[in-house]
Formats: C-alpha cells, structure tokens, sequence
C-alpha cells in the first residue's frame, strides 16, 4: 500500500512539473498516465494516474494548476485482451483507501455505496398547523470481491445504517477482509517494447514477432507503446502522457489498445461490474483465460521469430539450388 500511495504522488509531482505554468492561452484539460502493469493471473491490472487542470489569472498571466480539491484519481481497470473493465478509482492524495489491490497474491476489489433511504413520517404542530416531514437514515454498503482467476465472487458484505437519533447498527456476513491491507506487487511487469517501422507497430511476445496497423491518428514521437500477453490476446499500453479536453473520462484516453481487424484499437472499458461476477450470463462462472492460451487473434498477428523464418528460407534455399 505504501508503495502504491509513492507511486501515486510521484506521478503527481511529474505531471504538474512537467504541466505549462504559464501561457497565454491557458485551457482546462484532463491528463491522464499509465503509472504501471501488474498481472492477475493471465489478466492485466493497469493502474491509470489522472489530474485535472484548470486556468486562474496570476500576474497578469493565465497559469494551470491542478482542479482541487478532487483533481488527482487513479483509476484501476483490468483486462484479459478483450475485454476491459473499470474496477474503480480513488483520490490518492485524499485517502489510504483504495478499490482494488492484492492480499497474499490474490486480487480483490472493494465496492461501496451510499444511499439515504426514508425512515419514519413524523407531523410537526407549527403554529397549530400539522406539518409532515420524513426523516431520513444513511445506508453504508461495503462489499469484498475476491478474483478467481476469470470472474469475482464476494467475500463479505457489511451493511451500515445510520438514523437521525444517532444511533448505528452494523451487520456483516461473509469473512472480514481489511481492505486497509490491499497492495501492489513491488515490481510491475516490464512489458515487451513496441516499434515503429515502414508505418506499423512491430513488437515480441512469448518468442513470438507480432505485427500491427497502428492506431488511427497515431504519432510515433507523441506515444510511448508497450505490449503485454493476456488470457485473450496482445495488450498494447501507451505508458506516454495523454492530454484531453476538460471534462473528458477514462473511457476517452487513448491508453490500452487491443488487436482488431490488423489494426491496434482503442479497448471500450466497462464500468458494468456484475459482468465479471461469477455465475454472471457474460461468464457462466467459467475463466475465459483458460479455454485457450493461444486465441485465433494472437496467431493471426504473431507468427515465428524473424530469425526462425529466416532460417527456415535459406534451408529452402540450400535445397533448391542442389
């Protein structure tokens, strides 16, 4: 935990140094940055920094500084190379807590909601007239996923109900887990690096030389790529700085790209969590990673090495020519 929270105000600090101070046309804007990759069994937990800036007038010139109170967020989404969804997000700069992370080696995800539900009717004599009023009680629900590898199953759920006398009542089921204890790995994956060449994206994966159509619109000195292997396929993150229009979400950055069609293509991110629930229609309780380590779409981009082609041709060769 204490290494994610450094990791967090590093990015932070980077992104303000490096952010214009002052300029004549200041505009708000959204910048969001991968800060790292870290494996889920064969899927992929991308931990996405964001700040959000806007302008003020300081000496007579417009300056950026960040959006507070709530202008850091890092956002935690997972993928298996096909799918990819939005597991939660978190000011780190605000609290310890965060909505993902590992215990011993195994992922699990808080979820908590808050609701003000009605609790009583009372009539209050005002000046001899009856007035109605509906009093109020705060409901505080926290629930505790456990990752098995292909979908979420819940741990513990504890209810919290707050009334308007003070009173707190508190019930729980399932076995506690401190979320206060979630934690990255110290060391995220390094990732395979991309290239590229004659106008395409050429990277290395499981020993394998894969080929891709670059994303449209994108520029070779403005992006950063690096691939990694999922349960489903290639996963390409651009781990360069992405600034968008104000108000722009995480759906918009341009950070995790998939195989589609020869092409590298922006992944839509699903913040529908009950997808990934186990026993859900989208899963069956199943692991998906498991039905097949190689899919069609990582033969159709990777093929051999280079070199064992190459190899392979001049033996051709050798034979033909005796």
């Amino acid at each position: 935990m204490r290494g994610l929270k450094s990791i967090s105000i590093l990015l932070t600090l980077l992104l303000v140094f490096s952010f214009p101070t002052a300029t004549a046309d200041c505009t708000p804007s959204e910048t969001y940055a991968v800060l790292s990759v870290f494996p889920a069994g064969d899927w992929l937990l991308i931990v996405v920094g964001h700040v959000s800036w806007t302008c003020e007038m300081v000496a007579g010139e417009w300056v950026g500084r960040p959006s507070l109170p709530d202008s850091n967020r890092d956002y935690y989404i997972l993928t298996d190379g096909k799918d990819a969804f939005l597991l939660g997000s978190v000011n780190s700069l605000l609290t310890n807590t965060t909505p993902a992370g590992f215990i011993n080696g195994t992922l699990y995800v808080l979820r908590t909601e808050e609701a003000e539900e009605p609790f009583r009717n009372v009539t209050v004599s005002i000046n001899g007239e009856p007035h109605n009023f509906t009093l109020f009680k705060h409901v505080t629900i926290t629930e505790v996923y456990r990752f098995r590898g292909g979908c979420f199953e819940m741990v513990s759920r504890c209810t919290v109900t707050s009334y308007p006398n003070g009173t707190l009542t508190r019930a729980c089921e399932g076995k506690r887990v401190n979320a206060s204890a979630f934690g990255l790995p110290g060391v995220p994956l390094r990732g395979s690096p991309v290239r590229f060449e004659d106008g395409k994206l050429r990277f290395a994966l499981g020993g394998k030389d894969c080929v891709l159509l670059p994303p449209a619109g994108a520029n070779a000195s403005r992006v950063n790529f690096t691939a990694f292997k999922a349960a489903r396929g290639p996963v390409i993150v651009n781990m360069g700085q992405v600034v968008l229009p104000a108000g722009s979400r995480i759906e918009d950055a341009p950070l995790i790209f998939v195989p589609e069609d020869g092409r590298a293509s922006p992944i839509g991110i699903s913040r529908d969590f009950s997808r990934l629930l186990c026993g859900s229609p989208q899963t069956g309780g199943t692991n998906p990673s498991t039905a097949s380590k190689t899919t069609s779409k990582e033969k159709s981009i990777c093929g051999p090495g280079l070199v064992v082609l190459a190899s392979v041709a001049l033996l051709l060769l050798r034979r033909s020519q005796n």
